[in-house]
């Protein structure tokens, strides 16, 4: 993956029941503080109609590099890898690079 091209991510991510409200205010705080990160294009997370609990996440980066810095930011590895992740039934992910 060339790192100055940029990258989108597609995730998608189903909730158990009991930990959807708690999900969706942290997916919030999340979209809030990765908007305002450097080279985010960005961030924006859906919730299906049909099934509440399905979530889908778009997320855009200037960079491979941006991607990562991002990831590695406090906020993120609290709210989202120690808070949000346990909260998950499933999840899967892709990651693309613009050609």
């Amino acid at each position: 993956m060339s790192n100055s091209m940029p990258v989108t991510v597609n995730a998608r991510f189903h909730v158990r029941e009991e930990d959807l409200g708690l999900a969706l205010e942290l997916f919030a705080q999340i979209a809030e503080k990765t908007r305002n990160e450097p080279g985010t294009l960005a961030y924006q997370f859906f919730q299906n109609p049909q099934d509440p609990r399905d979530l889908f996440v778009y997320e855009k980066y200037a960079t491979e590099a941006d991607r990562v810095r991002r990831r590695s930011q406090p906020y993120f590895k609290d709210l989202g890898q120690q808070q949000l992740v346990p909260l998950f039934e499933s999840q899967w992910s892709e990651i693309f690079s613009e050609r």
